[in-house]
């Protein structure tokens, strides 16, 4: 009898039906086949809280088959699997992708897919929701299925930052999970927007820079409820027009930018595991000088209040985030 996901701390197996179904139960329905099931082995380490999940997965040769009739479970989630040992070949979206060490790919639950590994294959994989993606990257789906580089850049810092997390989320991982997922998102995105495959989008690889070094400073003023684009140019270096066109080309306006910038941060903020800051003090902490309005502005975008967002996100919950 399969463990309850929340004891799958540390499982080991050398039942194929077992191991089904704790990869059930830690992503999404998936297919297992092997070569060999009477001299299968498992070993999965998981820990999860709210809509962050991270694992490290190993076991003997392996194909798994997301079914099409399947996808409608799993939530719209996504898997980052960065192979710490061995290669790994994925295919969805018609694309194929090799991954090795220094390497990482991202896999969709609500369409299908095949991932098979090697037997000495050992994965780091996180687990989060795609709609919280695509509130940090621009036409997310470009990158699944496509080998990410980790051996340099912000690829490389996103997978150091996942590896240097594990040990302390092994420790605590219902108070940590929900701290350092937003902030693995943050990077996952970044590393994205930087990849080769970006620049063919309406924004160049120098645009990009220009438009993280802006998103960063506006990161760093939430709490400045004047924060004006004019303070934002002189501040990154570069004309008021030229912000404006970063914008533009980034499918948004200034305004538009920072207050979905302030949304996204209270939300992050919400589903922490600190509940005695209210909602009036976290609204003034992304910048509304105004809880009436914040509440307004949030409802409009995730369909929600920010209360109702709160109440629905206590560790150990699966309740997916708020629509984007």
């Amino acid at each position: 009898m399969p463990l309850p996901l929340h004891d799958l701390s540390s499982a080991q197996t050398r039942s194929v039906e077992s191991w089904r179904d704790w990869i059930g139960q830690a992503y999404f329905e998936l297919e297992v086949q092997t070569p060999d099931s009477a001299a299968f082995e498992g070993e999965m380490q998981c820990w999860e809280a709210g809509e962050f999940g991270l694992s490290v997965v190993q076991s003997s040769s392996v194909l798994y088959r997301r079914r099409r009739e399947s996808c409608r479970s799993g939530g719209g989630r996504i898997l980052v699997t960065v192979p710490l040992e061995g290669e790994v070949e994925f295919s969805q979206f018609r694309r194929q992708a090799k991954c090795a060490s220094g390497t990482f790919v991202l896999e969709a639950s609500d369409e299908p897919y095949e991932f098979a590994h090697a037997p000495a294959s050992r994965l780091l994989v996180f687990r989060a929701e795609e709609s919280a993606l695509r509130d940090r990257v621009h036409d997310v789906r470009r990158f699944f299925a496509t080998g990410i580089s980790a051996r340099d850049g912000l690829g490389r810092l996103f997978a150091d930052f996942l590896h240097l997390s594990l040990p302390h989320v092994v420790r605590d991982p219902g108070r940590l999970l929900p701290l350092l997922g937003p902030q693995l998102l943050d990077l996952l995105g970044a590393a994205l927007e930087s990849e080769p495959e970006a620049i063919g989008s309406s924004l160049s690889a120098v645009k990009a820079a220009h438009l993280a070094r802006v998103d960063a400073y506006i990161r760093q003023h939430l709490r400045d409820p004047e924060l004006s684009l004019e303070q934002i140019a002189v501040a990154c270096g570069v004309s008021l027009r030229y912000l404006h066109r970063l914008f533009h080309d980034a499918g948004s306006t200034g305004r538009q930018w920072i207050r979905d910038r302030r949304l996204r941060v209270a939300r992050d903020l919400l589903i922490q595991p600190d509940r005695n800051v209210s909602i009036a003090a976290l609204a003034y902490r992304v910048g509304f000088s105004d809880h009436a309005q914040f509440s307004r502005a949030f409802r409009a975008k995730f369909g929600c209040s920010p209360r109702d967002a709160r109440a629905h996100q206590s560790p150990g919950s699966r309740t997916a985030r708020p629509r984007p």
